[in-house]
């Protein structure tokens, strides 16, 4: 007997009742496009640091580095500190009200240049980068633990790798809307708009029943 084939089609076995799982379990599912979406929103701020750095706030390449520096650093707080959040709100509050703040930390970033003082632009998106990377970081973490609790042991592989897939797609996709977006509209401009989306998104999000769910596991 042929042990490619049996392997190919215990493969293909496994992957279309971890596709079935994925599909008919609506928690796992949005989970899944949070994460998805969580991705996304990063893209802009990553992608048009340089530029940004540049145009709007007329800094140097120092503000890049220093922008990276406290980003990293809002990322390591945000991991370390979630079990702390995580006993005085619910994962539900985590995710929903994280999203909506990083929606607002887009406007803020449309008014930091308008600051006068150089040394207070600095320090000023030096922490807006550090509030975005611990929001970012929470609300990952939530994902994850949300994800890992309601997947059982038997179809973590399985869906992990699909949740996997739409994380590692979120980028490609994520440039190429940006792309899509650039040559009509300025930074500030798109700023503004990831901002009103991802704050619409997320307000939706609240209102989905299968979300709702996520405070039982509190």
């Amino acid at each position: 007997m042929d042990h490619t084939n049996i392997n190919i089609k215990n493969y293909c076995t496994d992957l279309y009742s971890g596709i079935q799982y994925f599909k008919n379990n609506q928690m796992v599912f949005l989970i899944c496009i949070i994460g998805f979406l969580l991705n996304i929103t990063s893209v802009p701020l990553e992608k048009l640091q340089a530029a940004y750095v540049n145009e709007c706030l007329s800094l140097g390449i120092n503000a890049m580095s220093v922008g990276s520096i406290f980003m990293t650093c809002g990322l390591i707080m945000g991991s370390f500190f979630f079990a702390y959040f995580k006993k005085l709100i619910s994962n539900k509050d985590i995710l929903i009200f994280g999203g909506i703040l990083i929606g607002i930390i887009y406007f803020s970033l449309m008014f930091i240049g308008k600051i006068d003082c150089i040394p207070l632009r600095y320090i000023v998106y030096a922490i807006v980068l550090c509030i975005f990377g611990f929001i970012n970081s929470l609300i990952g973490m939530s994902v994850q633990v949300t994800f890992m609790a309601n997947t059982p042991n038997e179809y973590l592989g399985r869906v992990g790798s699909i949740f996997n897939a739409m994380a590692c797609s979120s980028i490609p996709v994520g440039s190429f809307l940006l792309a899509i977006v650039l040559p009509f509209l300025t930074i500030i401009h798109t700023y503004f708009c990831v901002g009103v989306i991802t704050v619409l998104i997320f307000i939706f999000i609240g209102t989905l029943k299968s979300i709702k769910g996520m405070e039982d596991l509190d």
